[in-house]
C-alpha cells in the first residue's frame, strides 16, 4: 500500500524540521502480498518500528521504515491455504492467515476453493450428522506458524452421515458419484448405519473427494418396507432385487423381485417361520452370506427348493450334504454367479457327496423327483443329466477330459 498522506512530526526550535516532513527514510521498504489459486482481500499496513499503531488498509501492497502486518480474508467459495516466502534464501511456510511485524519482501497466499457436499436421497428418508457444515478447505494442512515443511492433515475433516428411512421404509445402501460422473456404490458400502467420508483432495484409505472436485455427490438409497411386519430382512433381501446398483457380470439386475410371502424366518413364531419338510434345515437353505454387506441372517427365501430337497432326499433315501442353497443377489455375484441362475431365488440346491458313484445316484433321484435341470459338474465343467446318459456316461464312466463328477446341481 502506499501510504498518500506519510505519518509527518514536528518540533519547535532551532533546526526543527519544517511542517510535514517525512519521519520516514528513504528509500522506503516495500510489502506486497499476491495470491494463488484463488480470490483473496489482502489487508495491509506498514507499522513503524516496535508499534502496531497504523491501521491495517484494503491493498496488497504497502510501504513503510521497517516493519509490516497483513491479513488475508478468502471469499466464503474459497479457502485460505497457507502462505509462502523467501527469507535468507530459504523457503518459509505458515497455515497463518495474517503476519504481524513481519519483514518487507513479497508474500504468496495460497487459496483453493472449497469442496461442498451434495447428498441426495432416493426413496424416503433423510440423512443427518453432526459434522455437517457449508463447506470444508479439501487441503487441509497441521498448523504451523512458521516453518519449512507442510504436514498434510489426510484424517481431516471426516463427515459421518447416518441414514434414517421414514416410517414403511428400509435403508438399503450409500452411492456416490465417481469421477466420471457415474453412481456407483461406495467400496467396502455399510448397507446399514453410518458412513464416513473424508472431504479433503488427499489421498488415503477411506472414501475421500477426488483431487479437484467443488462439489462431492453422496446419495443414501432407501427401500419401501414390504407391507408385512417390518421393516426386517426382507426388506434388505428385497431391496438387492431389482436394483440397478447390483447386476452381475453381464450387467443384468436380479429379477423380478420376490414377493414377502416367499422369504422364511428362523424366529421362532413367527407367521413365516421355517418348516422343515422333514431333512432340510433352516441352515441348509441359509445364504452363506459371510461378510459381505446386507447380512440377513434370521431371513431366507424359499420358493420350492425345500421340498425339492426333501423330494430328491426321499428317492435317494439317505443324508445328502448340501454346499449351496439359496444364494442372494450380493452373495450369487460374490461367487460369480449370474442373474439367471435359479439360486437367489430360492429353486435351487447344490451338493457334494464325496464320490462320483454317490454325485450320480443324487442326479438320478432328482431326476425321479422331476427336477427341471439336473447338472453334474467336473470342476468348472458341467452337463446335464440327460446330456451324459446320451453320452453314454453313468456312474464310472466320464466324458472325455473329466475324472468324475465333483458336485451336482438341482433346480425346480
Amino acid at each position: 500500500m502506499i501510504l498518500k498522506q506519510p505519518l509527518s512530526w514536528q518540533r519547535s526550535g532551532a533546526g526543527a524540521p519544517q511542517q510535514g516532513m517525512n519521519q520516514y527514510p528513504n528509500p522506503m521498504k516495500t510489502l506486497t502480498v499476491n495470491t494463488s489459486g484463488g480470490p483473496a482481500e489482502v489487508f495491509s499496513a506498514a507499522a513503524p518500528i516496535l508499534s502496531y499503531q497504523a491501521g491495517s488498509y484494503p491493498y496488497s501492497t504497502a510501504q513503510g521504515p521497517d516493519r509490516f502486518s497483513f491479513s488475508v480474508v478468502a471469499p466464503s467459495a474459497y479457502a485460505f491455504n497457507y502462505l509462502t516466502w523467501v527469507e535468507d534464501n530459504q523457503t518459509w511456510y505458515s497455515t497463518n492467515s495474517y503476519m504481524y511485524y513481519c519483514l518487507d519482501g513479497s508474500y504468496t497466499a495460497h487459496i483453493v476453493n472449497k469442496v461442498r457436499l451434495n447428498i441426495q436421497t432416493i426413496g424416503q428418508g433423510v440423512v443427518t450428522s453432526p459434522n455437517f457444515m457449508y463447506a470444508w478447505n479439501p487441503r487441509p494442512y497441521q498448523s504451523v506458524a512458521k516453518g519449512t515443511t507442510l504436514t498434510p492433515l489426510v484424517n481431516a475433516n471426516q463427515v459421518t452421515m447416518t441414514p434414517e428411512p421414514c416410517p414403511g421404509w428400509g435403508f438399503d445402501h450409500w452411492q456416490y458419484k465417481n469421477a466420471q460422473g457415474q453412481w456407483v456404490s461406495t467400496p467396502g458400502n455399510p448397507f446399514s448405519g453410518s458412513l464416513t467420508i473424508y472431504m479433503n483432495w488427499w489421498t488415503g484409505g477411506g472414501i475421500r473427494v477426488p483431487d479437484g472436485v467443488s462439489v462431492f455427490d453422496v446419495r443414501a438409497v432407501f427401500w419401501q418396507a414390504c407391507g408385512c411386519d417390518g421393516p426386517d430382512g426382507r426388506d434388505t433381501l428385497r431391496a438387492m432385487y431389482a436394483n440397478p446398483d447390483i447386476v452381475d457380470g453381464n450387467n443384468t439386475q436380479y429379477t423380478p423381485r420376490p414377493a414377502c410371502g416367499n422369504f422364511v424366518t428362523n424366529i421362532t413364531g413367527h407367521q413365516q417361520e421355517y418348516v422343515n419338510p422333514g431333512n432340510f434345515s433352516f441352515n441348509e437353505l441359509s445364504c452363506n452370506h459371510g461378510v459381505l454387506p446386507g447380512a440377513h441372517a434370521a431371513w431366507q427365501l424359499d420358493d420350492g427348493v425345500s421340498q425339492l430337497f426333501q423330494s430328491v432326499r426321499d428317492e435317494y433315501g439317505a443324508a445328502i450334504n448340501v454346499t449351496s442353497a439359496y444364494r442372494c443377489p450380493r452373495k450369487n455375484n460374490d461367487i460369480g454367479s449370474r442373474a439367471t441362475s435359479r439360486h437367489p431365488y430360492g429353486r435351487a440346491f447344490d451338493w457334494a457327496q464325496g464320490s462320483s458313484a454317490a454325485n450320480w445316484a443324487i442326479a438320478e433321484a432328482a431326476d425321479i423327483a422331476n427336477a427341471a435341470n439336473i447338472y453334474l459338474y467336473w470342476g468348472s465343467n458341467r452337463m446335464t443329466l440327460a446330456a451324459l446318459i446320451a453320452a453314454n456316461c453313468g456312474p464310472t464312466v466320464f466324458p472325455d477330459g473329466w475324472s468324475g463328477y465333483s458336485h451336482g446341481h438341482a433346480d425346480r
